[in-house]
């Protein structure tokens, strides 16, 4: 591994590493390999942009649902992690998955809206209303997908409303969104359906 590589950030994502010849983690971190080198160069914003409409094309046309699991991960990859000046162009794209018919897809769209959300906090009052369509809906496995990125979308939202210096009405309405979701999952919690 290239000295300066950095083992953390997303311990989940592995990269090649043209110099040393290994497998690295969290290649941004790294002191200058070739491969980083190469992606800053071809990370222009219309050779990305173009990589993102080629790919939500392909997913939204794709029928066998874990390729297009894997299209929309890639564009998550780039949007959030490489690019994300682009999430605001793309989100209205990604957030149409909500309605496919994959409880797979409708989960991706649950953690992309986290980890877009955990970039940019200004994207909450864009993507809230999708958060709780998504928790109002019977597949179990996306509810508690909402339930898991709540507890990280309840904190993004609290620091964003506390670190600006006067309350918008976006941040009011961010704020009762949050609320209401939170009081679907209190009335789950305390349903008789104990998991039979």
């Amino acid at each position: 591994m290239c000295e300066g590589c950095v083992i953390e950030a997303y311990p989940d994502r592995e990269s090649f590493c043209a110099d040393s010849g290994a497998y690295v983690l969290n290649l941004k971190e790294c002191c200058g390999c070739r491969e980083l080198e190469m992606d800053s160069c071809s990370s222009s914003s219309s050779g990305v942009d173009a990589k993102l409409v080629d790919l939500l094309n392909e997913a939204s046309i794709e029928t066998n649902g874990n390729v297009k699991l894997e299209k929309l991960m890639s564009v998550q990859e780039l949007l959030v992690r490489k690019e994300p000046n682009l999430l605001d162009n793309f989100l209205d794209e990604v957030m149409g998955f909500q309605n496919d018919r994959s409880q797979d897809i409708r989960r991706f769209v649950v953690g992309f809206i986290e980890e877009a959300c955990k970039v940019d906090p200004e994207l909450l009052p864009k993507v809230i209303k999708n958060v709780q369509i998504l928790m109002m809906e019977s597949g179990v496995a996306v509810q508690k997908r909402v339930i898991q990125a709540m507890t990280h979308l309840y904190k993004i939202s609290l620091m964003w409303i506390a670190r600006a210096k006067t309350v918008t009405e976006d941040m009011e309405a961010v704020w009762n969104e949050i609320i209401a979701i939170k009081t679907v999952i209190l009335m789950l919690l305390d349903s008789d359906n104990d998991g039979d």
